[in-house]
């Protein structure tokens, strides 16, 4: 419950069932509003059914409420992140993404008439909140479903820093001390696990987490590093519970003993930076040995033609 909204999930393995037990739900909740004197409109009421995406639904849902049948949907907007069937979040982050270009469009048209520190606020301001919110929910996801974002990001980077239009971003990115998208997924992941496992979230979040010391009595050199729960499915590897796990396992000590949430953000902050770093050092050294290799091919290709040009002139001189 939020405000004046209510969210009401169930579930169950039998699709019949789970119709029945809604069904015998809302009509405890048709009396308890009219016991308290309360009203529903029904016209904003509605129910979406989750479901796998090769799994079909070939008989109707009908759910009701006071005798009114509910309007059935593909997608709904849950304290602002819109949800679909299927709980890809591809309609969110086609959301998200119209909103960061149009607001790009304003920083753009300002682009000339104001200065950097400016443009950096206005990037803070009108993209980089629409980014983060909610970002441990709907980010975890392979960097193809992001791309679209990510190159958003690109586009501001160059915008801010008047650059052209090719300029390789990430260097752009560590100027600004800004995070891409990935690495603001991983930040908010890791902070989720700091305040879960110091009880600062509900208890519910700490049971998500345990040590493999925990897990089995081997002494090892991961046993103090979080288990990563078996999953079977590629859609269940990006849930937090096996996600989180695998981030926070590759930060360094330092970082995970940190006493307070702001100075584990400021550090794990620092830690994303220090990757960009070395994507960009990384991406510098592949260039270098790839125009290395081009050299070694011509190198032994040159000597080929040489020798085949050589031929044919003997063969020429031998003719005349």
């Amino acid at each position: 419950m939020f405000a004046d909204d209510t969210n009401l999930f169930y579930s169950h393995k039998n699709l019949d069932n789970l119709v029945a037990t809604v069904n015998q739900e809302l009509q405890k909740i048709s009396l308890w509003l009219r016991i308290n004197k309360l009203s529903l409109n029904i016209k904003k009421t509605h129910f979406i059914l989750f479901h796998f995406r090769q799994k079909k639904i070939s008989s109707p849902v009908a759910i009701y409420i006071d005798k009114n049948k509910l309007e059935q949907v593909k997608e709904t907007k849950f304290l602002g992140v819109i949800i679909n069937e299927n709980l890809t979040w591809s309609d969110h982050i086609d959301v998200v993404s119209n909103k960061c270009s149009k607001n790009l469009g304003i920083i753009r048209k300002l682009q000339k008439t104001v200065p950097r520190n400016i443009l950096v606020t206005l990037y803070s301001t009108l993209i980089y909140p629409y980014l983060n919110y909610c970002n441990i929910a709907w980010a975890s996801q392979p960097t193809t479903f992001l791309e679209k974002l990510y190159r958003v990001q690109k586009k501001a980077m160059r915008v801010i820093t008047h650059s052209a239009w090719n300029t390789h971003s990430l260097p752009l990115f560590k100027t600004l001390n800004f995070l891409t998208i990935y690495d603001i997924n991983k930040l908010q992941t890791a902070c989720f696990v700091y305040s879960a496992i110091h009880s600062i979230l509900p208890p519910t979040f700490s049971h998500y987490f345990h040590l493999n010391s925990l897990i089995h009595e081997h002494n090892t050199r991961s046993s103090s590093k979080f288990h990563s729960v078996y999953h079977s499915t590629s859609l269940r590897s990006y849930t937090v519970r096996i996600h989180a796990p695998k981030i926070w396992n590759a930060l360094t000590a330092e970082i995970i003993n940190a006493p307070t949430v702001y100075s584990f953000k400021k550090n794990i902050n620092s830690h994303c930076s220090v990757n960009i770093l070395k994507s960009i050092l990384y991406n510098k050294v592949n260039i270098i040995k790839f125009c290395l290799i081009c050299c070694c091919c011509l190198l032994h290709m040159f000597p080929l033609y040489i020798v085949k040009f050589c031929s044919r002139y003997n063969q020429i001189s031998n003719c005349n």
